[in-house]
C-alpha cells in the first residue's frame, strides 16, 4: 500500500552535472514505492556546466520529470522558492541534488505526516568539513536568537511539507541560504506543527560545494537581518525594549551611591582581591549566617572578572549582580510567555520594577543571584518535560549546584526537583534524568567537594547536624499551618507593598487558586510556590526577605497570570485588570530606593580609611572597629589595596591602635573587643569626629603595657 496519494519532489541544482542523474533515479525508484501520483521537478539555478543537458536527456525517458531554469544564478533560496511554487500535489518534498542524501529515507519523514505539517530532516552525522559544521551551529544560533526557533539543522536539504503550508506563508522574501530559515519561521508563526527527524548524510562523491563561500555567507547574513526586521513585531519590540530599559535603569541608576558596603561585602572583595593578586585561591565561600558552616566558592568566582575589570572598585561585583538581575527579567518573560504572551510581558514588567527585587539586584551579596538560577532550573525542566529529553537535566543540575553555593536554604530545591522529575517525566527516563542531574550538580559543586574530600568533610558533617539535630534547622513539631500562612502573607506584603491584613489574606487565597488553576499548564511554577512554602514552614530559624529569593520570579509570574485572567474576560474585567496593574506599579514607585537618602557607603568607608591612614603618620598600626552590627572588613579592604594594611594583634602589637567608632556612645578604653583588649592597657592620644556619625581614636600604650610592643598579643587579652 502506498504511503501517499500525491507527492511532488523538486531538486534545486547548480552545476551538478556529475550528480544529477543518479539523484533523479534514486528519487524515482523510491517514489514508485511510496506514492500513487508523483512528479519530479529539477530547478536549475543558472548552471554553467552540463546539468541542464543531463536533465533534458532524462526527461525523454521519465515522463514525470520537469525542468525549470533560472537564466542566471539567483541563489539557493531562489531555487527553493521556484520549486515550492511549481509543485502541484498535496505533499511537497525537496532534496539536494548533490547525492549526499538517500531519498529512500523519505519514509522516515512520512511516518510523521499525520502529526505534523512540516517535517525537517537533520543530519545525524554531517559528512562535511569542520568549517561547514561550524556554519551549521552558527545558523542554528541565529535562528534561536533572532527568530526564536530551535531547529537542529535549519539548512538540511531534506524536508517534507504540506501544500497548504506553502499557500499560507508565500510569498517568501529572501533568495539565499537564509530562505530555509524563513520557511521554518513563517510556518512556525502561522501555527503549523513542525517536527524533526534524523537522516543520514553521505560524503559528496562529485562536484564542488558552494554554500560555504564567503560571498554566499555574506549574502545570507544580509538577508537574515532583513528578514528579522520584516518579521519583527514593532509594537512588541518597543514594549520589550522599554521593559529592558526600565530594568537596566532601576538596577544601575546611582548604584554606587546606594550600594550596601558593610563587613560582609568588604570580606568578599578582600577574598577575591587576594585571589586575583596574591594567588590565594579558595575552595570555600562565605560562612552561612547560621549553623557555623561554609558555603561553596562559586560566588567568589563570579566576582573575579568584575572586580578585576573595575580595577578593584567594590562597585564592580555589584554591577555583576545588576547584570544578572536584568537578565532575570528576560528569563521571567520566557517562562511567563508559556502561559500567554500577555502574562510574559506583564511578569517581566513587574519583575523589572518590584522594589524588593530591585534592591536585591543592586548590591554584591551571594543570595542575590539565587532568583536567576532558581528560575533557570524551572526553565530547563520545562524544556526537559516538553521535549522528553534528559540532557536538560544536566544543566538543571548545574544550576542546582550553583544555587546551593549561594544560599543554604536552596537545599529546598532538591526535593522539589525530585518530585518534578517523578511527577512529570516518563518513568523510562527517570534514571537517566536523575543521573544527569546528579552529574551536573557534582560538576558545579566540585571545588567545594574537593575541599571536603581533602579535609574529611567538616562542613558536610556540620550541615548534617544543623539539619538533623533536635535543636537544628528543622522543627517537625512546629505549628505548620500558621507558619505557612505567615510566610505567605510576608512574601506578598514585601513583594507588592500591601499593608492591609485583609487584602493580604485575599491575595494569599487568590495566589493559591491561581497556582491550583495552573497546576497543569504551569505545574513547575505551582510546585515551586506551594511545595517550597510547605517545606519552608518546617524551618526553625528566623526568615528574612532574601530567604524567599528562589520564589521571587514565581510569585511575579503567577501574579501576572492572575491579572491576565481578568484581561481575557470582557471589557469590565479588562478595566479591572488595568486598575490592578496601575495600583501595583504605583506601589512599586512609592517603595523605590530613590525616596531615601543615598548612604554612599563605599565613599564613606574609603574616606574613613584614608583619614585613619593620615593619622597614623605613616607608622605601623593595629586596627579595631567598634560597631553594633558591622565588621571591619570594608575598612581593611581599602587599607590592603593601598598596600598599608594594619598588623593583626596575633602578628604583632605595635605602638598605636587606630579605632573607628560607629556608635553614638563609644568608650574605647577598656572595651572588651579582642582587637582592643589584646592591645593592652591604653590611653587616648588623639580623637577626631568625621561627619555626624563617626569618631576616630588613636590609642597608645599605657606605661603598664609598653612591654607588649613588638610581641604577638596574648590570646584572650
Amino acid at each position: 500500500m502506498k504511503q501517499l496519494d500525491q507527492l511532488s519532489v523538486f531538486l534545486p541544482a547548480y552545476n551538478e552535472e556529475k550528480n544529477i542523474e543518479a539523484t533523479i533515479l534514486n528519487v524515482l525508484e523510491t517514489l514508485k514505492q511510496v506514492s500513487r501520483l508523483y512528479e519530479i521537478i529539477v530547478v536549475d539555478d543558472g548552471s554553467t556546466d552540463a546539468t541542464v543537458q543531463r536533465v533534458l536527456q532524462l526527461r525523454k525517458k521519465i515522463s514525470v520529470l520537469r525542468l525549470l531554469k533560472h537564466k542566471t544564478n539567483q541563489g539557493y533560496g531562489a531555487a527553493i522558492k521556484t520549486g515550492l511554487k511549481a509543485c502541484r500535489y498535496q505533499w511537497i518534498t525537496y532534496i539536494d541534488s548533490d547525492g549526499q542524501f538517500d531519498f529512500s529515507e523519505i519514509t522516515k519523514l512520512l511516518k510523521l505526516k499525520n502529526s505534523a505539517d512540516l517535517i525537517i530532516g537533520y543530519r545525524r552525522r554531517r559528512s562535511d568539513s569542520g568549517y561547514r559544521r561550524i556554519l551549521q551551529k552558527i545558523l542554528r544560533l541565529v535562528g534561536l536568537s533572532l527568530f526564536g526557533i530551535n531547529v537542529k539543522d535549519v539548512d538540511c536539504g531534506f524536508k517534507l511539507i504540506k501544500k497548504k503550508v506553502i499557500k499560507a506563508i508565500f510569498p517568501l522574501v529572501t533568495n539565499s541560504a537564509i530562505t530555509e530559515t524563513e520557511l521554518i519561521v513563517r510556518s512556525d508563526r502561522a501555527g503549523f506543527k513542525i517536527k524533526q527527524v534524523a537522516v543520514n548524510h553521505h560524503l559528496r562523491v562529485e562536484g564542488e560545494q558552494t554554500g560555504g563561500k564567503l560571498k554566499v555567507i555574506w549574502r545570507a547574513a544580509q538577508e537574515g537581518i532583513k528578514l528579522w526586521w520584516l518579521l519583527l513585531n514593532k509594537y512588541r519590540a518597543l514594549i520589550g525594549l522599554a521593559i529592558a530599559a526600565l530594568a537596566i535603569f532601576l538596577r544601575f541608576y546611582k548604584i554606587r551611591d546606594y550600594l550596601i558596603f558593610l563587613g560582609d561585602e568588604g570580606r568578599d572583595v578582600l577574598v577575591v582581591k587576594r585571589m586575583l593578586f596574591d594567588h590565594k585561591w579558595t575552595l570555600l565561600g562565605p560562612t552561612a549566617s547560621v549553623g557555623g558552616f561554609y558555603l561553596g566558592p562559586i560566588y567568589y568566582y563570579f566576582m573575579l572578572p568584575f572586580l578585576w575589570l573595575s580595577r578593584l572598585d567594590p562597585v564592580g561585583p555589584a554591577l555583576m549582580v545588576a547584570i544578572v538581575g536584568s537578565l532575570t527579567v528576560g528569563l521571567v518573560y520566557l517562562v511567563g510567555r508559556r502561559l500567554s504572551e500577555f502574562t510574559g510581558v506583564l511578569a517581566a514588567l513587574f519583575y523589572a520594577a518590584a522594589p524588593l527585587i530591585v534592591n536585591y539586584s543592586r548590591s554584591s551579596w551571594n543570595p542575590n543571584l539565587v532568583p536567576f538560577f532558581s528560575l533557570m532550573i524551572i526553565y530547563l525542566l520545562n524544556k526537559a518535560v516538553r521535549q522528553k529529553k534528559t540532557a536538560w537535566w544536566l544543566w538543571a543540575g548545574v544550576c542546582l549546584g550553583i544555587s546551593w553555593q549561594l544560599h543554604y536554604l536552596t537545599l529546598i530545591l532538591l526535593p522539589l526537583i525530585i518530585f518534578a522529575g517523578v511527577w512529570l517525566m516518563p518513568r523510562r527516563l527517570w534514571l537517566k534524568a536523575g543521573v544527569n542531574c546528579l552529574l551536573g550538580t557534582l560538576l558545579a559543586f566540585s571545588p567545594y567537594l574537593f575541599f571536603e574530600l581533602r579535609h574529611g568533610f567538616p562542613n558536610s558533617r556540620t550541615i548534617f547536624r544543623f539539619i538533623t539535630q533536635e535543636s537544628g534547622a528543622i522543627d517537625w513539631r512546629a505549628d505548620f499551618t500558621d507558619i505557612f500562612l505567615r510566610n505567605s502573607y510576608r512574601l506578598l506584603r514585601e513583594m507588592f507593598l500591601v499593608q492591609s491584613d485583609k487584602i493580604l489574606k485575599l491575595m494569599t487565597l487568590l495566589a493559591g487558586l491561581t497556582a491550583w488553576g495552573l497546576r497543569k499548564k504551569a505545574s513547575l511554577l505551582s510546585l515551586w510556590l506551594v511545595g517550597g512554602l510547605l517545606i519552608l514552614a518546617f524551618y526553625r530559624g528566623a526568615v528574612y526577605d532574601y530567604y524567599f529569593g528562589w520564589l521571587f520570579p514565581v510569585v511575579i509570574i503567577l501574579a501576572a497570570s492572575f491579572v491576565n485572567w481578568f484581561w481575557q474576560r470582557g471589557r469590565l474585567l479588562k478595566a479591572l485588570a488595568l486598575v490592578l496593574i496601575v495600583v501595583i506599579l504605583n506601589n512599586f514607585y512609592q517603595g523605590m530606593y530613590w525616596h531615601q537618602r543615598p548612604s554612599k557607603m563605599i565613599d564613606q568607608a574609603e574616606e574613613l580609611a584614608a583619614f585613619v591612614l593620615d593619622k597614623t603618620r605613616g607608622e605601623a598600626f593595629n586596627f579595631a572597629l567598634i560597631s553594633g552590627h558591622n565588621s571591619d572588613h570594608a575598612y581593611r579592604y581599602f587599607f590592603e589595596i593601598w598596600n598599608q594594611p594594619p598588623l593583626g594583634l596575633e602578628e604583632q602589637v605595635v605602638q598605636q591602635l587606630m579605632v573607628i567608632c560607629e556608635m553614638a556612645e563609644c568608650q574605647p578604653l577598656g572595651h572588651p573587643l579582642w582587637e582592643i583588649a589584646g592591645f593592652g592597657r591604653a590611653e587616648i592620644s588623639g580623637s577626631w569626629t568625621v561627619g555626624p556619625e563617626f569618631k576616630i581614636y588613636r590609642l597608645v600604650h599605657h606605661t603598664d603595657s609598653v612591654e607588649l610592643i613588638g610581641q604577638p598579643a596574648i590570646q584572650g587579652g
